[in-house]
């Protein structure tokens, strides 16, 4: 009942948001299991929009081969990196969201993708290419309005001004880059760290032949 009552309440949210995101935040509304089903719910309209968007404006529609692994990336990588890196940089200058908090607000404030998705969907398979200009302003405004939701959920749930909002926001994204690009140094002197214990495990191997 409370993940139905939490599911319910980010229709609130996205029309409300400043009193929605207030009511998140001190009577907690949301839980990570909303959390959950939103990103879920995500991942298959992205899916479903790979594979079903009209061919005009998807003409790679049925040739190019289909990546769930891919569709689940494109959703939970920048959705963590984004929360982590907010939280990091919220935390240093006091704040008031925790983790928890900053995690329902995007997704919440990814409401309205997830609204406009489906009516997209069918509209591309039978609008003209003369009226695609109609379907880019529908997919324009669900980012805009994403976007709007995940600015006044910022600045609501860390109770800090307009200003510092959209600075925290932009080194939040500045700092996503820096934690990319240590996870791929990582990920790459692990790569290196295996290919010369590889290469030693052989040396070993044929010297003892």
């Amino acid at each position: 009942m409370q993940i139905k009552n939490s599911l319910k309440y980010s229709l609130y949210v996205i029309f409300h948001p400043f009193n929605g995101f207030w009511e998140l935040k001190r009577e907690k509304k949301g839980s990570p299991w909303s959390v959950f089903i939103i990103l879920t719910t995500l991942i298959i309209l992205l899916c479903l929009k790979q594979q079903f968007t009209g061919f005009i404006l998807n003409p790679n529609v049925g040739n190019s081969p289909f990546s769930l692994i891919l569709q689940i990336e494109i959703v939970l990588i920048p959705f963590l990196l984004w929360c982590v890196s907010n939280w990091s940089i919220t935390t240093l200058v006091d704040g008031e969201g925790t983790f928890k908090d900053i995690a329902i607000t995007t997704a919440y404030s990814l409401i309205p993708i997830i609204l406009f998705t489906i009516p997209l969907i069918i509209m591309s398979r039978f609008i003209t290419f003369e009226e695609s200009q109609m379907y880019d302003l529908l997919f324009a405004i669900s980012l805009i309005w994403s976007a709007f939701l995940l600015l006044t959920g910022i600045m609501t749930i860390h109770q800090f001004s307009l200003t510092k909002t959209l600075i925290t926001i932009l080194i939040a994204i500045v700092g996503m880059l820096v934690i990319s690009f240590i996870i791929l140094l990582f990920f790459a002197l692990i790569s290196q760290v295996y290919n010369w214990a590889y290469l030693i495990y052989r040396e070993i191997s044929l010297r003892n032949i």
